[in-house]
Formats: structure tokens, C-alpha cells, sequence
């Protein structure tokens, strides 16, 4: 699902899903009808098929998660303060 996303990249995807984040919400008064919540997803191993296909069983090691796929949502979510997570 590369497709959907900013690239391969980790810190690419986390420095460009945080800024995307941050421009979506740009407020911090929620009650405000015209107000955002940015979703991050699809959430962290989504994105992991084998052999090209989408919807497929996929192995990831500890270290690859922590590595590879779990900064984006941090710098997204803890970093930037995404309202909401797709699973």
C-alpha cells in the first residue's frame, strides 16, 4: 500500500504525515463546526503484504515494526497530535 502513502521512507512518511497532520488540524479549538481531526492509517503492518498483493499474511520482526513502520504514526500521532488512528 505503498501507493497510499509518502514512500519507503520511515522519516520521509513521519516528516510528511506530521506535516500533513498539522495543516488538517491547524486549530486548537475542536468545537468549532469547520474544525479537522486528521486519522492516521492504516495502522503500522497494513501495509506489509508479501508478493504484491494487498490483504495478504505477513511475518514482521519485532526490530522491522520498531524500526520500519512504527515511527510514522509516532511522529504523526505524538509528534503532530493526530485526533484519530485507523486500524
Amino acid at each position: 500500500r505503498v501507493a497510499e502513502g509518502y514512500g519507503e521512507s520511515s522519516f520521509l512518511t513521519g516528516v510528511l504525515g506530521a506535516a500533513a497532520v498539522r495543516g488538517y488540524q491547524n486549530r486548537d479549538d475542536f468545537t468549532d463546526p469547520t474544525a479537522v481531526a486528521a486519522c492516521a492509517k492504516h495502522f503500522v503492518g497494513y501495509s506489509a503484504a508479501e508478493g504484491g498483493r494487498d490483504y495478504d499474511t505477513t511475518e514482521i520482526s519485532a526490530a522491522t515494526l520498531e524500526d520500519v513502520y512504527l515511527p510514522p504514526f509516532r511522529e504523526a500521532v505524538a509528534g503532530a497530535g493526530a485526533l484519530t488512528v485507523m486500524a
